[in-house]
């Protein structure tokens, strides 16, 4: 019998990441090859980014399976890699975000505001903050339970 909240985490799998998971990998191709023009710290940008948003997407897909399969106990057993992959993924889709979100300043676009756009790609992947906030509480109520109360 699955409980609420892995069924619950079965929809965030079916419904948030695996859009994000294809969005990804039809958003790589053009992230990389946009920058292949560019030089130095701004033709590493995409590729770091996109980097990190693979390691967070395994990530996020591991703990999803871990935590349907395995429940809180199993949570609380992960090691702390796919907690900060998964953040970092965080990290990297709130960039996507802003770049979306900032306007350009010049009249023509820069090498810089040019990479920057298309870090926006990344931006979709933001809403897997939704099953990372759930893990992240599914993990802290696992460590409470495990909390013993002991008498004077």
């Amino acid at each position: 019998m699955i409980g609420m909240s892995r069924s619950l985490a079965v929809v965030e799998a079916v419904a948030l990441a695996l859009p994000v998971s294809l969005l990804f990998l039809l958003a790589v191709p053009n992230v990389l090859l946009g920058a292949t023009g560019y030089s130095g710290i701004v033709a590493i940008v995409p590729t770091v980014a996109s980097a990190a948003m693979a390691g967070a997407l395994v990530s996020s897909w591991s703990l999803l399976v871990l935590f349907i399969r395995g429940g809180r106990e199993a949570l609380s057993s992960e090691t702390p890699y796919h907690w900060v992959m998964m953040g970092l993924g965080l990290v990297v889709a709130a960039a996507g975000v802003a770049s979306v979100l900032l306007p350009t300043t010049h009249r023509f676009v820069t090498p810089t505001e040019d990479i920057w756009m298309k870090v926006g790609a990344f931006s979709p992947a933001a809403v897997l903050a939704i099953p990372y906030c759930h893990l992240c509480l599914e993990r802290y109520l696992a460590w409470r339970s495990n909390y013993r109360l002991e008498r004077p």
